[in-house]
This record gives structure tokens, sequence and C-alpha cells, in this order.
């Protein structure tokens, strides 16, 4: 429910995500930056599209996971080709003309070229274990780099033949490139350099970046033939220009920017993959830093590929648009969007006239134009079910119903609503998790901590040892089950596989812990009756504790993120941030006052909560915000532990279908600040427990309402 971690990368992918392409700047004149509007085309196969180019008004696209090739026309249909290879992953693509489109194939170690007017793939295969990734097309040939392999590639397409040049700095990964005359400009991802080779001369010069371990990611040129470039691990914009680096600071922490753009204006948009935004700079002021480069000359080799050609038959389907709408926040000189599809990973970006910009969703699946309007879905479940926690698992939404004593699972792909009655009478059940297929959650009256397995319908009731504890929050971690006990001001543990109870004694007398959430071992909950935030570390048996900057803060609900403990303070209207390694605590008021911050989650660098007095979702971009340093203090208590035998029993479940409704919101932004709210569409519906599963919907219980809600 509330202790979700932000979702990692897979090793492959990190790798994968780390690498782009840059294309030639198409000519425009000027002309106003976009407006804050979204459109997005939802991608036919699903296949992750990944990077694209924007040519005579059709967006063309790699679908890295399908191994497709994709084009949207301004007619809204979709056509895609499936790439001969098997598993090529397709990475970079160049547009030579409206039926040449070249792309690079990473696994399948090979350039492709599809002729679109025939349906013709032909296929070039790279020695050895290249890995190209980055490509570009300058008439007559076609540019790559070998992200594997250390080099530089040249295809000649009318002869087969390919060049290769090898960079001086071994084990650079070259990723990104980019081509002005006899001038090939690349990133150097290992090596932190950005690269040029002049084939005129065979010279590789290198410039090492300023930041150590910047990730260099995307390159593009610009109109005034500047370097501009993205440090995916330095949360930076940088420039190249004459040996002198400047570098930027995105306001946004741990963005993580990827693709890089130039608007007829001389702005420079970006995407933020983390960070979940699409950003501009205005490119004024930054950090200057002067690089002697080195130069080295590099003998070229030359072999044949031969071409494998095969006859792919298009398939096309039409695609409505869902036009949304968002506004902008404002920060320094970056301007930021918010984009519709939560944590939809929007990759590389294009722009063909620098009014209208493309960027694609690798995990949101999505072709988009710059409009979030978000569209609320809702279940009605029966009168007086009193919704409390929710969680989402494999498809599946669970929650509790407090009113009702039940555990109710809703598959929002049939409507359908499954519901177990808990065995224990008005027990109240309140947190829940899921975990490894089973349903725990807390017993708020009953005093128990319950775990249902749903495929056979079988409650087990573990009494917590201590009388009238109240176990409010919980969360699984390391096959045990945590939990607060707000009334006994203790921190519990459940083995469920000896059935012993570990409970620790809070410091604070009358703390009243509610949130729970853990990472690396350590248990951090909040004291809303101390206003204070604790740590608990059970290898030794030690509580820290950090008294919040104002008194009566109310705190609920906690997450973490990137080592950061978030909170909503209930009793002043806040939602904040405690860096336990610096002590220092920041906080950002919620522009609705007396809104009632209570549940919060965390996802991509966003912070995303539910208002129960004002009735509204809200998520906040972690930028600015007043700081303090708070007081932190330390002590050991001893546990005390308890075996309890569980109680178990066998219930058959109802099952129901549940309508929904779906209602078009739009976001408001309040004060040019950096917040953004959405009101739930049912009045006083009272916004409770949130999840965010990272499938670009955001789930929420409403109390009073009634209802099970979805933003999407």
């Amino acid at each position: 429910m509330r202790y979700k971690n932000v979702i990692q990368f897979a090793a492959l992918a990190m790798l994968l995500v780390a690498i782009q392409i840059a294309w030639q700047a198409f000519p425009a004149s000027a002309s106003p930056a976009p407006s804050s509007f979204f459109e997005e085309w939802p991608v036919p196969h699903g296949g992750g599209p990944y990077y694209m180019q924007v040519y005579s008004g059709k967006i063309f696209f790699t679908e890295m996971y399908s191994g497709m090739i994709g084009r949207l026309d301004q007619s809204n249909v979709f056509y895609e080709w499936s790439i001969p290879t098997p598993s090529s992953y397709p990475h970079g693509i160049a547009v030579a003309s409206s039926s040449a489109v070249y792309f690079a194939e990473y696994s399948g170690n090979k350039i492709g070229r599809l002729n679109t007017n025939t349906n013709t793939f032909t296929e070039w295969t790279i020695q050895g274990t290249g890995g190209p990734i980055g490509i570009a097309f300058y008439s007559p040939y076609v540019w790559f780099t070998e992200f594997n392999g250390n080099k530089i590639g040249r295809l000649n397409p009318a002869t087969g033949t390919v060049k290769e040049w090898r960079i001086p700095t071994s084990t650079s990964k070259p990723s990104c490139i980019a081509v002005s005359g006899n001038k090939i400009w690349f990133t150097e991802y290992a090596g932190n350099k950005i690269g040029r080779l002049d084939t005129s001369t065979n010279v590789v010069t290198e410039w090492t970046i300023p930041t150590i371990s910047s990730q260099p990611i995307y390159l593009t040129i610009s109109k005034n033939s500047k370097i501009w470039f993205t440090e995916g691990a330095a949360n930076k914009i940088g420039r190249l220009d004459s040996g002198v680096f400047t570098e930027w600071i995105i306001p946004t922490v741990g963005s993580s920017p990827y693709g890089i753009v130039e608007d007829a204006m001389g702005n420079m948009y970006f995407t933020e993959t983390q960070g979940n935004k699409i950003g501009k700079l205005k490119p004024t002021g930054g950090t200057k830093t002067t690089k002697s480069s080195s130069k080295v000359v590099v003998t070229p080799n030359s072999y044949v590929a031969f071409a494998k050609t095969s006859v792919v038959t298009p398939t096309g389907m039409s695609i409505l648009m869902p036009g949304t709408y968002s506004t902008s926040t404002t920060s320094g000189s970056f301007t930021e969007w918010t984009v519709p599809t939560v944590s939809s990973k929007p990759s590389t970006i294009s722009t063909e006239d620098g009014t209208t910009f493309y960027f694609t969703e690798l995990t949101g699946n999505k072709i988009v134009a710059f409009v979030p309007q978000y569209t609320f879905t809702e279940w009605s479940l029966p009168s007086g079910s009193g919704l409390k926690g929710v969680a989402y698992s494999s498809g599946y939404i669970w929650f509790t119903e407090w009113s009702r004593n039940k555990i109710g699972r809703l598959n929002p792909a049939t409507n359908q609503v499954k519901e177990w009655t808990v065995p224990t009478a008005m027990s109240s059940p309140g947190s829940i998790a899921v975990s490894a297929g089973m349903v725990w959650f807390t017993e708020f009256d009953g005093n128990k901590i319950a775990r249902l397995n749903p495929s056979t319908g079988v409650f087990t009731e573990w009494t917590v040892p201590t009388a009238q504890s109240k176990p409010t929050d919980i969360a699984i971690y390391g096959g045990k089950v945590w939990f607060t006990e707000g009334n006994a001001g203790r921190i519990g543990r459940l083995d469920p596989s000896t059935n012993r109870f570990t409970e620790w004694q809070t410091p604070t007398a009358l703390s009243q812990p509610y949130g729970i959430a853990i990472s690396g071992g350590l248990v951090y909950f909040t004291e809303g009756g101390a206003s204070k935030i604790g740590r608990l570390n059970p290898s030794t048996n030690t509580f820290t504790e950090w008294r919040t900057p104002q008194a009566a803060s109310g705190l609920l609900c906690i997450t973490i993120s990137g080592g950061n403990v978030w909170v909503a303070e209930w009793g002043v209207t806040k939602i904040g941030r405690l860096n336990p390694s610096t002590n220092v605590f920041t906080q950002w008021d919620v522009p609705t006052g007396f809104s009632g911050p209570r549940d919060v989650a965390t996802y991509g660098g966003m912070v995303w909560f539910t208002e129960y007095m004002s009735n509204k979702i809200a998520k906040l971009s972690p930028s600015g915000g007043s700081t303090s340093t708070v007081t932190r203090a330390s002590s050991t208590r001893s546990p005390t532990l308890t075996t309890k035998t569980p109680a178990v029993k066998t219930v058959t479940a109802s099952t129901s279908t549940a309508a929904s409704v779906k209602t078009d919101v739009s976001g408001s932004q309040w004060f040019s600040g950096p917040f953004q709210e959405w009101a739930v569409p049912t009045s006083a519906s009272g916004p409770d427990s949130i999840t965010v599963p990272g499938t670009g919907e955001v789930w929420f219980t409403e109390y009073a309402g009634n209802k099970i809600g979805r933003m999407s």
C-alpha cells in the first residue's frame, strides 16, 4: 500500500535505456514554443516504442520488444513491419527518404533497411559482436555506433561495404551519433567523453566531460553547430563549443535525462525518463569548464557484408486521438510538463518544425505529440463498505472493506468483484499487502494479523500479543510481516513460519505509530502522536527518532524512495521529506489549504498523494521546498518475544459485478508551483489509500464515496 519502492530497470534494460541516437536537424522557421498539450496514440502491438524520427509529417519508430518498425501517419493510421531477424532489439532509426528507413539491430548485430514502397527488408551483418545502437544517415552513407565493439561504423548501401574506425579509449561504449559533413560526433557512455571522427584525416578527437561518470547518452548538433548532450547519471544537460563545456543541472532530482532536440527558437527540449516529464532549457547561464582534447589517428578497416532480403506485409490499424490537457510548471530556466501516462518512461524526442514535439513512452507504449488530461474510472461497491487499504498485484486490485468486514478483489478487465468475509466478526480490516500470492492485512479492532490464500479461501489469523494494540499499517519484508501498533506504541513483527511475534516499544510515550516502510532491513515509521519519524534497526534493537519542524504535524503514511523518507503531514497540510543521513527535513505546502494529505506514494522521482478533505489526487515534483535540520536521538529497546498459535478457517468467496464509470478530469496547476492536482469526480468521496503500480495508472480507494478509483 504505502511501502512501495521505486521500480528499477532490469540489468539489460538499464544497459539499453542508457543508449540513444541522433537525427539530422530539420530546417524550421521561427515559431512560438509549443502549448502544454499532449496527444497520445497507443501502439497496436505493445512493442515498446523506443527511438523515433519525424519525416514528411510521418512518425517513424523502432519497437524494441516486438522487433518491429512502426509508422504513424497524419491520418492516425499505424503501420508496423516485423523485422526478419528474430529478437533483433531494434534501437536507432534514421530516415533517408519517405521509402528508405535505416535502423540498428542491437541484439541482431545488423544494420537494417526497410523499403516502405515494396515492404522489403535488407540487412547487413556487422563483424564480431559490435552491437549497433546509434544511427544517422548522411548521403550516401549510413553511420552507426558499435556499443560493444567500441567502433564507429559506416555502411555504403550501394555496395554493401562496411568501414570501421576503432575508438582510442578502450571500452568507451559509443552510443549516440550525429553527422555534420565529414565530422562524425558521438557520445562515449562508459568513457565519459564526447568524441569526433574526421573522416578526411582519420583523426579521432576526444573531450572528457567535466562531471565524473556522467554517462553521456543522447547527442544532437544545434543550428549554430554546438554539440548538445544529456548526462543521464549526472542529471544534467551539457553543451560542447570549441573545447568549452557548459552544464546545467535539471531541477527535478534523479530525473534521468534521455533524448534531446532543439526547437526553432534555439531552446533545448529533453525527456526525463525517471522524472516522467518533458523539460525545456533556455540556454543561459550554466557552469562553464574548458577542457583540452586528445587526438589519435585511427586506421580504418573495410569488409563486405552480405545482405539478406525478406518481404514482409505490414499491418495497419486506425487509432483515434484522445486529446488531453495539462498545465506547465516553471523552475529557473527550465519549464517542465507532466506526461499524461504516469510512469510512462518517455524516451526519445523529435521535432520537424520546432513547434510540435513527438516522443515515445517505452512502458506507456504510446506515441505522444506535445495534452495530460487524466481519465478517472470508478467502480461502485455495495453501500457502506468503508474502503480502506488498496494494493495492486498481477492485474487485480485488492482492497479491504472496513465496515463490511471483507477482503475484496476487483478484476478491472471484467468488472468482476470477489469478496471473502473475514472470520473474526467486526475486525475492521485496514492495511493490506500482497506477497507471493498471499494477501496479508491488519485487523484494527480484531487485534490480529491475518492472511488469506485466495486460491483455497483459507484465512489464517494470529492474535497480536499486546491487547487492544490496534494494528494499523503493514509491510512484508524477508518473509516476515511488519506492522505498527497505534494504540500500544509498538512496532511488531510476525514470523509466520514459527508463529513468533517480536514487539519493540517505541522510545517516545504515546507516540501512536501509524505508517510503516522498510528499506535495506531498516524499519521506518511515523509517530503521529509525537510528530516524529522513527527508525528501528532490528539487528541491534536500536531506535532512531527525528522530530519534525512543526508540532502537531499529524504524520500519517510513509514511503521510501532513493534513500529519502517521504511522509504526509495531515495536521499542517504539507508533504515532508527526511534525509536520514544528513538530518535535513524538506517540506512543501500543499496548494489546497486544509486538504488533509493522507496517503503518499512515489514513482519516477514524483510524489503522489491523496487529499482526504479536499477530495483530490495530487502530485508533487520535488524541487525547491523549505529545509531545516531536525533533532535526531537514538536509544536501545529490548524486544518482547511471544509465540501465538494461529486460527485457521476456510471461507467461500462471493462474486458480483461492479460497472465502471469513466470521467475526464483536467489537472489544475496552482501558483506556478511544483504541484498538480486532479479533482475526483465523486464529490466528497474521501480518497484514502493509493498505489502506483508502474502500469501507467494510479489506483485509490474512496472511503466516503464507497468506490474503487483509477486515474489513467
